[in-house]
């Protein structure tokens, strides 16, 4: 799902016109979104709930500045840029307790 979201971000861009809202970039967010709460919902891992709160978060800061086009670009960007960190970043602490975990002898 991640890969294949980077890949559809990647093609969605509008370099162009990057300061203005990205619609295709939101879409990709939105369905990322949408997958990520299958997740968290599926399973019992306190690390997803995280990747929903940040992607949400995320999404919002699509929604205003669709709402609000006076809003600064950089800002924008910036905003987007600060919640998908924080999404990759609650990725990697899942996938390396879950690794830490299953070297200890965690069952599944």
């Amino acid at each position: 799902m991640l890969v294949i979201g980077s890949a559809a971000s990647g093609f969605s861009q509008n370099i162009a016109n990057q300061t203005h809202i990205q619609f295709g970039i939101m879409t990709v967010d939105i369905v990322f979104l949408i997958g990520c709460v299958a997740l968290a919902m599926l399973t019992d891992r306190w690390w997803t709930l995280f990747v929903v709160a940040f992607q949400l978060i995320e999404v919002i800061t699509h929604s205003v500045m669709l709402l609000d086009q006076g809003i600064n670009g950089l800002t924008y960007l910036r905003g987007i840029v600060i919640w998908s960190y924080l999404s990759l970043g609650a990725l990697y602490v899942g996938t390396w307790q879950y690794q830490r975990w299953k070297m200890i002898g965690g069952q599944t």
